[in-house]
């Protein structure tokens, strides 16, 4: 039950340089539509995430489809006080 980062920190002496979040809105594919029990070209918002780690490769690549109208979204920047 240890971040990510930190364990590619402590364990693999990774350490994250920058992190990249785009989220845009899609219509929902057959197959999302089947998976997210919702009818195909519903809307959906897409979150993609790439981080890279000081030496410029790529560590982390998420990708992560919601529900449009179940979506939230809270975000900040730098170290949580």
């Amino acid at each position: 039950k240890h971040p990510l980062y930190d364990v590619l920190k402590e364990e693999y002496n990774i350490y994250l340089k920058n992190q990249f979040i785009e989220v845009y809105a899609a219509n929902a594919d057959r197959r999302e539509a089947d998976l997210l029990r919702i009818a195909e070209g519903d809307p959906l918002i897409v979150n993609r995430g790439y981080a890279h780690d000081r030496n410029g490769d790529l560590i982390e690549l998420s990708v992560s489809r919601a529900i449009a109208d179940r979506y939230e979204f809270e975000g900040y920047a730098g170290k949580k006080v």
